[in-house]
């Protein structure tokens, strides 16, 4: 019973290992772990990265440590990047950036170390949705503004 035990817990190690470190893009509506690129940075490089509107990949960060990786739009509007969230309150990743804002993205295949803050004003959420290009913003769209870590 003992070997057992031993032999379920190194299963459960091993595989939590190679889902910690294997990395496993999303692809459409599926979702993925960890995202693999070459590093860029913040500043005018991913500003230059993002033209309008793009799809992009989302790596978070949970507490338990296996990366969560999503396909979403991200777009530019001045000087932030922002990424929309329909029927947030049903979805994994929104509770995880609430919880660790850190985030990687991957725009035109380089990742870039990005923290997101939920834009919290109604006038804010309807003004960038309007740039973005949705006519009226219901209320379960979300926005969240990229910043710099």
């Amino acid at each position: 019973m003992q070997r057992l035990l031993m032999v379920v817990v190194a299963l459960l190690v091993g595989v939590y290992l190679l889902a910690r470190f294997i990395p496993v893009e999303p692809v459409d509506r599926r979702a993925g772990l960890s995202l693999t690129a070459p590093a860029g940075s913040y500043g005018d490089a991913v500003m230059a990265a993002v033209s309008e509107q793009q799809e992009v990949h989302l790596e978070t960060r949970p507490w338990h440590g296996i990366p969560f990786s999503v396909t979403t739009i991200l777009w530019r509007d001045g000087e932030f990047l922002y990424i929309p969230c329909a029927r947030c309150a049903t979805k994994h990743w929104p509770n995880t950036v609430a919880a660790n804002p850190l985030v990687r993205v991957k725009i035109s295949g380089m990742l870039y170390e990005l923290r997101m803050q939920k834009v919290e004003t109604d006038a804010e959420r309807r003004r960038v949705l309007r740039v973005f290009g949705g006519a009226d913003a219901p209320p379960d769209v979300w926005v969240y503004r990229m910043l710099p870590r």
